[in-house]
C-alpha cells in the first residue's frame, strides 16, 4: 500500500515536471529585443529624414546655377576680368588731308586738313544739279564730320572766285560759327556780294585775311599757311602750301594754261 502511494506521488511529480517543462518550451519570446529594434529603425529613419530636410533647406543659400548652355562659363568684361589685357589705344595723332567734296567730281571743292586740335579749310563750293535731279537747285559739301570741331577751325582759305569754290560759302560759314576766312581781294570781294545776296547785312560778321602780298606766311597754330600765284580763267588764284609738323602739303587749287599765252 505504501508502494503503491509513493509510486503515485512519483508519477504525480513526474507529471508536473513535465507540464512545467512544455510550457517553458510552448513560451512566447519576450518581445523586447524586437521593440529595441523597432524602435531603433524608427530613430535611423528619423535622422535620415532630418538630414535630407536639412540638405534641402541648405539649398537654397546655394548660388543659382549659370544659365549658360553646356556649363561653359560666361564671357567677362575687362572691367570684372583684370587678367585679360586691354588693347592699347592708338593716337590719332598726325597731319590728316579729307576731302569734303570735290573728290572725282565737278563742284563742291572742299578740302580738310588737320593736325591734332588745328583744322585750315580749303575752299567752300557748290556743285549744280545733274540732269537726274530735279528741283535740286545745288548741292553743298557735307560738314558733318566738323560738328563739334568748329573751335579748332584756324581759318578758311579761298584760292579763287569761281562759284565751284565759293558758293556754298554763305551757308557753311554761318553753320561753322564764321571762322577767318583768307584770300586775295578780287576772292574776298565776291564772297562778300554773295554773302549779301544770300543775307542782308550777313557780309559784316566776316572774319577776312586778304592777301596783299603773294609772299606772306601766316601761322595757323601748329600748321603754317603760304602762297604762290596761279594762271587760271579768273584773277587773283592762288595756290596753297601748307606746312605741318608731318611733313607740307601743296594744293594748286584751279589753274589754266593758255597754248599760246
Amino acid at each position: 500500500m505504501k508502494q503503491t502511494q509513493s509510486h503515485s506521488r512519483t508519477s504525480k511529480r513526474s507529471k508536473q515536471y513535465e507540464d512545467a517543462t512544455d510550457k517553458l518550451l510552448h513560451t512566447k519570446k519576450p518581445t523586447k529585443t524586437k521593440s529595441k529594434s523597432h524602435t531603433a529603425t524608427n530613430t535611423t529613419s528619423s535622422a535620415r529624414t532630418h538630414k535630407k530636410t536639412k540638405s534641402r533647406s541648405g539649398n537654397n543659400n546655394r548660388p543659382p546655377k549659370s544659365n549658360t548652355k553646356l556649363g561653359k562659363p560666361a564671357k567677362r568684361d575687362l572691367a570684372t576680368n583684370p587678367r585679360k589685357k586691354q588693347a592699347p589705344t592708338k593716337s590719332l595723332g598726325g597731319l590728316r588731308i579729307i576731302p569734303l567734296g570735290g573728290q572725282e567730281e565737278v563742284g563742291r571743292n572742299m578740302s580738310l586738313f588737320e593736325y591734332e586740335n588745328d583744322i585750315v579749310l580749303l575752299d567752300m563750293g557748290l556743285q549744280f544739279p545733274e540732269e537726274d535731279m530735279p528741283g535740286i537747285d545745288y548741292i553743298i559739301p557735307n560738314v558733318s564730320y566738323l560738328k563739334g570741331k568748329e573751335k579748332n577751325i584756324r581759318a578758311v582759305i579761298f584760292s579763287h572766285g569761281h562759284l565751284d569754290h565759293i558758293g556754298a560759302a554763305p551757308i557753311l560759314l554761318e553753320k561753322l560759327g564764321n571762322p577767318l576766312i583768307i584770300g586775295s581781294d578780287l576772292t574776298i570781294a565776291l564772297i562778300k556780294n554773295r554773302q549779301e545776296d544770300y543775307k542782308k547785312g550777313s557780309s559784316k560778321k566776316l572774319k577776312t585775311l586778304i592777301l596783299k602780298d603773294i609772299n606772306k606766311t601766316i601761322p595757323l597754330g601748329k600748321l603754317t599757311a603760304k602762297f604762290f600765284a596761279v594762271e587760271h580763267s579768273i584773277a587773283d588764284a592762288v595756290g596753297l602750301i601748307l606746312e605741318s609738323p608731318d611733313g607740307t602739303v601743296v594744293h594748286p587749287g584751279d589753274w589754266a594754261l593758255e597754248k599760246n599765252p
